[in-house]
């Protein structure tokens, strides 16, 4: 500073002409120009700094700016990301609808023709598997009791599940997917008895559940869980005047929507339409 200065330079006087008095005036010089220099030096640093705070602050808009736009350019790849896989998705549904279409149709085709109720019926079961992708379809059909003398249901020790009337019951005429046999518990039905012998009474309405387990209408919980079973569909097959000709049913390990519903309804119409010829 200019105390510090001060204290510095030798101070010289008039008569010193001699050549300490040159000498003096020269480191006096010197002093002047070292001090003036670390002047200009602190100067140029105060400058320096608000050069660099100016640049710090510009450079910092600037980031965040860049920042925004790699935000904007991430936000637009993900929604054509999501563009894409919803066009994705609606190609595959597309696909799958006009499979369904063109299998469906195939299987209105063989209705129509001239082979066996017994075949038409079991290429229902086989094309509701192929076209629901189930995990089990089958239909019965009432007709006379002929197994009673064997029949377990005969005999139940539970009264919901025994068969009161020996005289008709439901008999199971096609099964598709996991079992294709046509014997075991569940060749024959009584009507009332079980979800598919209380669909035939009409007990209850045929339904759509896409909750087996908590579903109360599904009495084998343990047959659900150990197959992984999600959803059960059943329906009446009903004659012109509504009378009940049989039932048919399908399990699934995926869940049904609204169009699955529909589809089974529409395979459960044409089969009543065969079964009553």
């Amino acid at each position: 500073d200019t105390s510090s200065q001060k204290e510095i330079i030798i101070q010289s006087s008039p008569d010193d002409k001699n050549e300490f008095g040159i000498l003096k005036q020269a480191f006096n010089d010197l002093l002047n120009r070292l001090f003036s220099a670390h002047s200009r030096l602190k100067q140029l640093n105060v400058e320096l700094e608000q050069k660099v705070k100016q640049r710090t602050l510009i450079l910092s808009k600037t980031n965040e700016t860049l920042n925004e736009k790699i935000l904007q350019h991430e936000n637009a790849l993900e929604s054509l990301r999501i563009s894409r896989e919803q066009m994705k998705n609606e190609v595959e549904m597309r696909k799958r609808s006009e499979s369904r279409m063109r299998k469906l149709n195939n299987l209105k085709e063989k209705l129509i023709s001239s082979i066996s109720l017994s075949e038409k019926i079991n290429h229902i079961t086989r094309s509701t598997v192929d076209i629901l992708d189930v995990d089990l379809a089958r239909i019965w059909i009432i007709e006379k009791g002929d197994l009673c003398h064997s029949c377990p249901h005969a005999s139940a020790d539970d009264l919901i599940h025994r068969c009161m009337s020996q005289d008709e019951c439901l008999h199971l005429k096609a099964s598709s997917g996991r079992y294709t046999h046509l014997d075991g518990g569940h060749q024959r039905v009584p009507i009332g008895s079980y979800k598919i012998g209380q669909i035939a009474s009409g007990q209850i309405k045929g339904f759509c559940s896409n909750d087996l387990e908590n579903d109360p209408r599904i009495h084998d919980k343990e047959w659900v869980k150990r197959l992984k079973l999600k959803s059960f569909a059943g329906y009446r097959i009903v004659s012109s005047d509504q009378t009940t000709m049989g039932v048919i049913a399908v399990f699934s390990r995926h869940r049904f929507s609204k169009k699955d519903e529909t589809l089974l309804q529409t395979i459960t119409a044409s089969t009543s339409e065969i079964v009553q010829v």
